[in-house]
């Protein structure tokens, strides 16, 4: 009669009588049960290498099923025929589990070895690693984390706002396919995760009624000089805020290479509105310093600065419920690229004025700087601001295209 194969039931079900030493049961080719005095059950295995017999435990059951015993079985077979010794190989892994890093340990080295030397937005992964996901993940194994809880936090974070969920998602997946191409991890658990946020288009562009309103809203000194120099040079928020005095000469602001987004130094002509901005003229250092002793006001207090004042307009309507204050300080940017269209500035001194960088041909051989074009645009929206803000007749602010001929 053919022998009953053992099923997970079976084995469930199967009484062994107490007995005083542990005792093993063989129920197929290769594999045993152990079960000790007190009861408990392991899976184990009898192999041969290299002439001798070894023992090998596979698994505690009923934590293991019987199913994953059978696999694992095959591995330690194939193990064996490759020529590796299955119990050395699990002595390995353990202890290569031991050294495997944490997340807090991980995310170090990501800033390290690739956030810092290659993102200008170095700071803002440390900020959202250490705001959101080091309280939660940072003592737990980098190789632990898997995809629903990655999920889960993403889902917390969205209450704040989409954009910030979908940022700490680009930050989460970037510091685990930085562990995959170093070989610390074989898959990131970010694949198949979508922006958990949707993000509105970008084409946020104040009225002239709003700029009017915005330059009399109560903001603390700095930030209120801050956001309305974006406003007045068309520069990037973290350029405004990283702004340094040993930059000025003059009517002229130059912006390092290391500093510029696109790596290319930078010539920004500071109209009188921007120069009002300035604040108290000092030899060197930031011109906009934040409350910490030698750091620069960070680009993120300016939007969180921002949000707030709309928070309280939502809860408290007042003389400024006529700005809606949806908007960030990179559309303070866009304003006044897009006023400057308005007046006549050519798109290609826009773009210069943005300091864009250019991807066509000719611009490998386009070395001019376009100072006087650039000066000429700001020169204008400095005038078109100034007529906005204290309400001036327009007939002497001319479209810049028919003047300067």
């Amino acid at each position: 009669m053919a022998q009953r194969k053992v099923t997970e039931a079976t084995l469930r079900g199967k009484r062994f009588a107490p007995q005083e030493k542990t005792f093993l049961k063989q129920f197929e080719p290769g594999l045993y049960l152990r079960v000790s005095p007190s009861g408990g059950k392991s899976f184990v295995t009898l192999y041969t290498f290299d002439g001798k017999q070894r023992w090998l435990t596979i698994g505690r059951f009923p934590a293991m099923s019987l199913a994953t015993a059978r696999r694992k079985l095959e591995e330690i077979q194939r193990q064996i025929a490759e020529g590796k010794d299955p119990q050395q190989a699990k002595l390995e892994a353990k202890a290569q589990r031991i050294k495997a890093p944490t997340v807090q340990e991980f995310a170090e080295v990501y800033l390290k070895k690739w956030a810092e030397p290659n993102k200008k937005s170095a700071k803002e992964d440390r900020r959202i690693l250490e705001k959101d996901v080091i309280p939660r993940w940072g003592k737990r194994k980098l190789a632990a984390i898997t995809r629903p809880e990655i999920i889960t936090l993403l889902d917390e974070v969205a209450t704040r706002g989409p954009i910030i969920a979908n940022r700490t998602l680009a930050v989460i997946r970037k510091m685990f396919n930085f562990a995959v191409k170093r070989g610390v991890l074989e898959l990131s658990p970010c694949q198949h995760i979508d922006a958990p946020g949707k993000e509105v288009s970008k084409d946020r562009v104040l009225s002239f009624e709003e700029i009017k309103a915005l330059w009399t809203v109560e903001f603390s000194d700095i930030t209120r000089r801050a956001l309305l120099m974006i406003l007045a040079t068309a520069q990037r928020p973290g350029e405004v805020a990283a702004m340094r005095w040993e930059e000025i000469s003059g009517d002229w602001w130059t912006i390092p290479a290391e500093k510029a987004k696109n790596g290319n130094i930078h010539r920004v002509f500071l109209n009188d509105i921007a120069k009002s901005l300035l604040g108290p003229i000092r030899k060197r250092g930031f011109v906009f310093p934040s409350r910490i002793e030698g750091q620069a006001i960070n680009p993120n207090a300016l939007a969180r600065a921002l949000r707030q004042r709309k928070e309280r307009i939502r809860n408290n309507p007042g003389p400024e419920a006529g700005l809606s204050f949806d908007f960030t300080p990179h559309d303070l940017r866009r304003t006044a690229a897009s006023h400057m269209a308005s007046l006549g500035t050519p798109r290609r001194v826009i773009a210069k004025l943005l300091n864009h960088a250019e991807h066509d041909v000719t611009a490998v051989y386009d070395r001019y700087g376009y100072d006087r074009e650039k000066q000429i645009a700001l020169e204008g929206w400095g005038r078109k601001l100034n007529q906005v803000i204290h309400r001036q007749k327009t007939d002497n602010i001319l479209p810049i295209n028919k003047r300067h001929h």
